[in-house]
């Protein structure tokens, strides 16, 4: 009987030893990868004169540990300057962004030793390791970065970035992302409206992409701005541009939507629906005139511009 009880206890101690491990260094790693989060944000500007105009939209994307301590950072932006002359509207038709040009942009050609891309490159590696206030707190001159380790990589005006990255590190939200997980970005922009009123739309997408592939968590966005043309020329204007998410219910298509849902929760539902596909996947989402099928309940604007940037950031994604 005695041998029976000391084996009975010996088992339970090695029982107990496993859960002990399952729950200690194997279930904190989880933990830990179960806190990381996913935020994106998007600083938009302009500046608008008679004969010409400048819609500026810098994008951050971030991946921050629990405590909000940025692990990842992806930077990219948006510059669109249309012009009128003799009455005729011309922005060039190519909306490409300061990324995607890379080399072409051609900031060597003026002089600076390094391309936009690249010192975006450098400010993202300068905020490792930094909160979204030690990144407000970056001390410029002139919006340049006066630090030293980072001004040698990056001489470019920062405060839109810092804006950007600052907001998205505020932003990120926990999901399924975890710490390895790959960072992508992506942007879209075109035109529409008349030549009395063109409207300039721009997708955001912040992706992060497990080892499988998959996607384990993304963010979406759009701005939108609408320039008036009068008398010949653009009506003056400059300051912030807000996206359909950070103008919240102040957009006003709850009313108006079918189903009592915000853009912005809308977008929610679409970007969890997301979660777990593949590029491969989202190509197979059945669309009808857009919008998606499966989230008919849930989500009843267009998609089909959203999907194709998500895809595009997740092969950004690195």
């Amino acid at each position: 009987m005695k041998k029976r009880w000391s084996a009975l206890a010996a088992a339970c101690a090695v029982l107990f030893t496993l859960a002990a491990c399952e729950s200690g260094a194997g279930g904190k790693k989880n933990d830990d990868e179960a806190k990381t989060k996913l935020g994106m944000a998007v600083y938009g500007t302009d500046t608008v004169s008679a004969e010409e105009a400048s819609i500026d939209a810098v994008v951050a994307a971030v991946l921050t540990d629990k405590e909000g301590v940025i692990l990842a950072c992806k930077l990219d932006e948006l510059q669109i300057k249309p012009t009128i002359a003799a009455g005729s509207l011309k922005d060039g038709g190519d909306y490409k962004t300061k990324g995607e040009l890379g080399d072409a942009y051609g900031m060597k050609a003026g002089g600076a030793k390094q391309e936009w891309y690249q010192q975006a490159e450098a400010f993202c590696k300068y905020v490792i390791g930094k909160t979204a206030n030690q990144v407000a707190g970056i001390e410029t001159a002139d919006g340049k970065a006066t630090d030293a380790d980072l001004s040698a990589g990056c001489t470019i005006a920062v405060t839109g970035f810092m804006k950007a990255v600052s907001m998205a590190a505020e932003n990120a939200a926990e999901g399924n992302v975890a710490a390895a997980d790959k960072l992508g970005i992506a942007v879209t922009a075109h035109r529409t409206g008349d030549a009395s009123a063109p409207q300039y739309d721009a997708v955001f997408t912040a992706a992060a992409v497990g080892a499988d592939g998959k996607l384990t968590g993304c963010v979406v966005d759009e701005l939108q701005k609408t320039l008036t043309i009068e008398n010949g020329g653009f009506k003056a204007e400059s300051g912030d541009i807000k996206t359909k998410k950070q103008q919240g219910d102040a957009y006003s298509m709850k009313a108006a939507s079918g189903i009592g849902l915000e853009w912005y929760e809308q977008v929610e539902n679409l970007q969890n629906y997301l979660s777990g596909k593949t590029t491969a996947d989202i190509d197979g989402v059945t669309l009808k005139d857009g919008k998606a099928a499966d989230l008919a309940s849930g989500c009843t604007i267009a998609v089909s511009g959203m999907l194709q940037n998500v895809q595009k950031a997740m092969k950004n994604a690195a």
